[in-house]
């Protein structure tokens, strides 16, 4: 449970130990998403096809807001190995 932070109306993907939560994150066409990291280390969110980027930042919060329905691979620029989902309807 408590996996539903992404379908409130303030939609937050949370960057913490090295991963990003819920996911996958399913949020609505224009929402802003917000991307908090908790990890005081350097992270992005970053858009796999290039749509979206938050750009890299140890912490404090980005916002994002996509505009196109679609299923979006996620990962972080800095670890390679930090993926997800944000699918977007």
């Amino acid at each position: 449970g408590g996996g539903a932070a992404c379908t409130s109306s303030s939609a937050t993907i949370d960057i913490s130990n090295y991963s990003y939560k819920p996911q996958p994150c399913t949020v609505k066409v224009g929402q802003t998403i917000t991307v908090s990291n908790q990890d005081n280390t350097d992270h992005s969110l970053t858009a796999t096809d290039g749509s979206f980027d938050t750009g890299v930042f140890s912490s404090g919060s980005k916002s994002i807001v996509i505009n196109k329905a679609g299923t979006y691979s996620i990962h972080c620029r800095i670890h390679s190995f930090m993926h997800g989902t944000i699918v977007v309807s």
